[in-house]
This record gives structure tokens, sequence and C-alpha cells, in this order.
């Protein structure tokens, strides 16, 4: 989790901090005066540093490190795992959306990743043919003629980045079995949070609650799964508690629901949204659909850049998210954030609003809520659409 407060909205999408952000920062290196007398890395299973504000009642975790947890993945694997995931995102293969300034502002020569971007069908009216783009500090402004209409249009990117949001399928955490230690690692932190408020909220010293509505969320999305797959187990009777919008990964059965490995299937089906990053990332404030703020797990791989098989692609970010301490190194991040729209997904799949136009009933048991249905479904029943107690849209 990332703190929100003193953000300087004059400096979003730097990659250079200021004297008085140095001043406040720390290195973390496992060693140091802070932590004389503390047990050895090799001892350690997570450190876990939260900050909170003076007379805070709030803290948000700065560091939750899980010291044996290593993918330990070959060079060929994490050339595998970096092709994949480039294969699973959307088409434009750039993220072009990022409004809070982690895709940096508009170098001089991000003209490049422009043209790029133009020629991807659905990026621009015409492939960017009758549109004027005009270069902002960190945006991009398409003005263009609509077709229909004849009206002047507007529309807006940020600064174009490869990468992006994406979905590894559960096939995936069969080819990459460090994908199921990775994602649980939420859920754990979920976990160890709420017994450490429970054990020490009785100290004069502790009297903060650590970025609650994450953990809430969080624990919401564990206790779901559960009940998600104790549902379907129960032959005799269905489980009403059950959320009735998750889908159960295609291969699971009553036999195999029981294994661990399932119960990480469904999470990731239902829960997970993975993003890639090949991009030097600037200062930002990190944005969350549906308004909840998310656990960010995240973990990085160093390979070559010789050896990306798509570099020619990200060649404009030729060490990729940087770090990697030499002149060949190609670094990138693999992120996982809590999928964002469910809120939409409940008030659509609510049975009060199934058999509305565009509800549910009317499309196949396994249909994805998009955008458009979305928009049809809401704007056509309008009042008559039930929205259940707790959710906000």
């Amino acid at each position: 989790m990332k703190t929100k407060h003193k953000f300087d909205t004059t400096r979003r999408g730097t990659n250079n901090p200021s004297i008085d952000e140095l001043q406040r920062s720390y290195l973390f290196s496992g060693k140091g005066p802070g932590l004389k007398g503390a047990i050895s890395p090799n001892q350690r299973d997570i450190t876990l540093i939260i900050g909170s504000d003076i007379g805070s009642s709030y803290g948000s975790i700065l560091l939750c490190r899980f010291h044996k947890f290593n993918a330990n993945l070959s060079h060929e694997e994490k050339i595998h795992l970096l092709d994949s995931a480039w294969e699973a995102l959307h088409s434009k293969k750039y993220e072009c959306r990022r409004t809070g300034g982690s895709s940096g502002i508009i170098a001089p020569d991000s003209s490049i990743a422009v043209k790029k971007l133009m020629k991807v069908s659905g990026s621009s009216p015409r492939n960017g043919r009758g549109t004027i783009w005009i270069q902002g500090r960190d945006t991009w402004y398409l003005y263009y003629i609509g077709t229909l209409c004849g009206e002047a249009k507007r529309c807006q990117y940020t600064n174009p980045v490869p990468g992006g949001s994406f979905r590894f399928n559960n096939n995936s955490i069969q080819t990459f079995p460090f994908l199921r230690a990775f994602i649980s690692t939420k859920p754990i932190t979920a976990t160890l949070i709420t017994m450490i408020e429970k054990k020490l909220m009785s100290s004069d010293d502790f009297k903060i609650k650590i970025t609650p509505q994450a953990v809430v969320a969080e624990l919401k999305n564990m206790e779901e799964t559960r009940l998600l797959i104790s549902s379907f187990n129960d032959t005799e009777s269905s489980n009403e508690l059950a959320p009735i919008d998750l889908k159960l990964p295609d291969s699971i059965t009553r036999t195999s629901s029981k294994n661990g490995h399932h119960y990480y299937s469904l999470y990731n089906t239902n829960f997970i949204k993975y993003t890639s990053v090949m991009h030097p990332v600037g200062y930002h404030r990190d944005t969350f659909a549906d308004g909840v703020p998310s656990l960010e797990n995240k973990i990085c791989f160093k390979t070559y850049r010789r050896f990306v098989p798509f570099y020619k692609s990200v060649s404009e970010y030729p060490h990729g998210r940087g770090g990697g301490s030499d002149n060949e190194s190609f670094v990138f991040a693999l992120l996982d954030w809590s999928s964002g729209h469910r809120n939409r997904r409940r008030v659509w799949t609510d049975p009060a609003n199934a058999n509305l136009p565009h509800g549910p009933n009317h499309y196949p048991a396994h249909q994805a809520l998009n955008q458009t249905i979305w928009n049809n479904f809401f704007h056509l029943n309008g009042a008559n659409v039930h929205v259940p107690n707790g959710i906000v849209l």
C-alpha cells in the first residue's frame, strides 16, 4: 500500500525525487543499527513495516517482504513468463490509461510510441488519420470529427508505455507454480495484519488500524472463495450465502475442488488482475477501481535485453523497468491487484435484476460483464435497478 498524503501534483509522472522526499526516505537492507540484534535474514519469514502519521488512527503497509518466497525461475523460464504476459495483454500491448502518473511524463522521443499506438486498430479514429494529437505534460489530447454526427470530439491518453493489465488463466498456475505462492501472499498478509491488530490493540503503543479497507476486502475475497467451493461440494443443498457473481474454473470437479490448487485457481479467476511493468515508473498516486484500496503485490525479474523476444516493441525503454545494475539487463515487474469493478457485477447479478433487459438471464450462463453490457443495462433500466446494501456505484 502507498500512502496518499502530501502528494505533489506538480511532480506527477517525474522519476527524480525531491530533496524533501530524500530527507523523509529510508533505505531498508536488513542491516544497520535499526535492526541490531535482530534475527538473521535466512531465519526470518516475513518483515512487516508499518507507517502512520503522528496522532493518526490509521496506518499503511510500507513493506511486507516474504523472505522465503523465491520464484527460482531459470533464465529460460523468465523469458517464457515475460512472453506469456506479453501475449496475455490486450491487442494494443500499450498501457495508455494510467491517470495517476505512473506512466511518466511525455519525453521528446515519445512520438515513437504514439506512432506505434496509432497503427493498432481501435486505438484512435481511422488509425490516427484525421486525428490531431496535441502533446501535454503527461497526457496526449486527441481531437477529431465524428464520422456519424460530424461533430468535434476529444479523448485523451496518458503517456503510452508497453505493458498493462491482463489476466493469467489457470493453466498458467500450472506452467508457473510460483504464481500460486505469489497470489497467496495477499491473503496471508491480510490474515497476519488481522492477528497483529487483535494481539496488540490492547497495547498503548499500538492504537492504529492498518489499511482497513484493503484488509477487509481481502478477507472478504477469501471467505467468498471458501463459500463458493463449499457450495459447489454440497450436493444436498445449495449455500445461499455463496456469491452468485463468481465463476468456477472450467477444470474444477467436486473431487478436485478440495485440493488447495483449485482454491487458488478460483481465487485467480475472480479476484486477481495482473499488471506487467516494463518501463521506469513515475511519481504517482495509485487509483483503484470502485474506489476501494487494494493490497499491491509485486515481484521483479532480471533478464537480458538481447533475449527479449519482442525487444523491438519496447526498445524505447531498453532496460525495461530499470534497476538491473548493468547496461545489458532488462528488468520487468509482475504486479497483482485485486480485480476491479466488482460492485457493478454484484448489482448486475443480483436476483432482483436478473430478468431486467440486458440482465444476466438475457445472456449465456458464463457471460462476463463488460462495459457495453453494463451501459445498456444501467442506462435502459435506470431507477428499476436494485442496488444491494453496502454497494456504492
